[in-house]
């Protein structure tokens, strides 16, 4: 048996080749974000080990179920606070996952894509009302917001380093990630961070 990431048991399969063909009874096997084998479910379950399957499933089902505890908890939790503990939380818990479910029930993928669209410009909004209240708030304006941040060292490509004598490597690597975040940082963080969700 071979390790496979995923099998796809859909109810008909549309092959490229042979055209205008529907197969019934088809699998597709997936590893590594491609396509193995496409064949019988039969020959393809007996030839692909299940426990990987079963395994991955249940990683991605546990996942799912954190992130949408996750992001029902932490708004809710915003809210108790901003409310100093007059909005009961667990009530508000609930009343949210029930209005979440209920809606995307009602609405489908229509209802969550309009959702996703108000919620876009509601964030887009509060960052440009931030940005514009820390300007006009701030005595001197964005001259003074970029004199104070380049004094902190925020817009050197890279800060310098204070080094001991005799520093070796592992000094300079230790004392280079002890540093404030800058520039350079927050591109390596892009960069990583683009790298560890890219899949290929």
């Amino acid at each position: 048996m071979e390790p496979v990431d995923l099998l796809i048991t859909p109810r008909w399969l549309l092959p490229i080749a042979p055209a205008n063909v529907a197969l019934e009874g088809h699998a597709v096997a997936v590893s590594a974000g491609r396509i193995v084998a496409v064949g019988p479910v039969a020959q393809l379950e007996a030839r692909f080990d299940a426990r990987v399957r079963v395994l991955a499933a249940a990683i991605f089902i546990v996942w799912r179920l954190g992130w949408m505890a996750t992001a029902i908890y932490v708004p809710c939790l915003a809210i108790n606070a901003a409310t100093n503990g007059r909005a009961d939380l667990t009530t508000m818990i609930l009343v949210t996952g029930a209005l979440v479910t209920l809606y995307t029930m009602l609405g489908g993928i229509q209802a969550v894509i309009w959702n996703d669209v108000i919620q876009f410009c509601i964030m887009f909004g509060g960052l440009a009302a931030t940005v514009w209240i820390s300007l006009t708030h701030v005595p001197g304006g964005l001259a003074e917001i970029w004199t104070a941040a380049s004094q902190a060292g925020k817009t050197s490509f890279a800060a310098p380093l204070v080094l001991p004598a005799g520093a070796g490597l592992i000094d300079r690597v230790r004392v280079f990630f002890e540093q404030p975040v800058n520039v350079i940082a927050i591109l390596c963080a892009i960069v990583f961070g683009r790298m560890a969700t890219e899949r290929r």
